[in-house]
């Protein structure tokens, strides 16, 4: 019942969200016209800093990324390291093209799944872009009902030379229960059923995996939404974030802040290919 829910809900921001401006919005307001912005996006580009907590440390990355929605393309490129990674819908046997700009110095085919894809990060490149973000909020939004609004605060702040609204979820009945796995479950597939991080999972239960199927009773310790507290900055004019801050009960989880988004931008014909111009395959 709950998918279906959800499923009814992000059909209807893929329809196209229709809002409607009657003096100040409400917090729930500005997020639903952020979801729904977020929803319909072609194309982006983008560049991001990174800092996500793992093993206890706060582990700093950024990446310059190209993404075409339907069908999915990507293109990542890590400036600190010159490192490059393609990857089309489709194509290369669904395994991602990186160019580690490193030993052993040729390109790899890896999946994006994987060991390598997934070591020390909160994400895959899956979930790169802004729509899983988007499809998150509106399941949690969902779930809490009209209880959201109540711990959901927003200013008028500027982050960065965007005028914001600074959006603050202080979530109070975040908590971490007992969670029975049924047959056939995975960490993948629970956090997605639920909306909350597969990596928290992995965090707070020592000794699962991304991959292996739980077996049916496993007792997992989940928590009940993806954040205790989230801290967002929307910029007033893309209505999309621009600096997301996530914190669960232990502090700061992971931070995204966008440098710069440049929305449905025209990509060249050849943009997602080795052999685009620009690209060091």
């Amino acid at each position: 019942m709950k998918r279906s829910l959800f499923i009814l809900f992000s059909v209807f921001f893929l329809l196209g969200f229709t809002y409607k401006e009657t003096g100040d919005p409400t917090p729930r307001e500005v997020l639903e016209k952020m979801i729904g912005t977020a929803m319909n996006l072609k194309t982006v580009r983008y560049e991001m800093k990174i800092s996500e907590r793992v093993n206890n440390k706060m582990l700093d990355a950024g990446s310059r990324v190209k993404l075409n929605v339907s069908p999915r393309k990507i293109y990542l490129k890590i400036p600190k390291i010159e490192a490059e990674l393609l990857w089309v819908q489709g194509w290369n046997d669904g395994d991602a093209l990186v160019n580690p700009n490193a030993f052993p110095y040729i390109n790899l085919n890896l999946d994006p799944y994987g060991y390598f894809l997934r070591k020390d990060q909160h994400h895959t490149i899956n979930e790169l872009g802004f729509t899983y973000m988007a499809s998150l909020l509106a399941g949690s939004m969902k779930e809490a009902g009209e209880k959201f609004d109540a711990y959901c605060t927003y200013t008028s702040e500027k982050w960065n030379g965007h005028d914001c609204y600074k959006v603050v979820v202080d979530n109070a009945e975040f908590k971490h229960y007992n969670y029975i796995a049924k047959q056939g479950e995975t960490v993948v597939s629970i956090a997605r059923k639920l909306f909350i991080s597969e990596f928290m999972l992995i965090e707070n239960n020592p000794g699962l995996d991304y991959y292996t199927k739980l077996k049916a009773g496993k007792k997992l310790s989940v928590p009940t939404y993806y954040s205790k507290k989230m801290v967002m900055y929307i910029d007033k004019q893309l209505s999309l974030p621009v600096n997301i801050k996530i914190y669960d009960d232990k502090g700061l989880f992971e931070s995204y802040e966008y440098v710069t988004i440049v929305v449905n931008p025209k990509f060249a014909e050849d943009e997602f290919s080795t052999k685009y111009k620009d690209y060091n395959f």
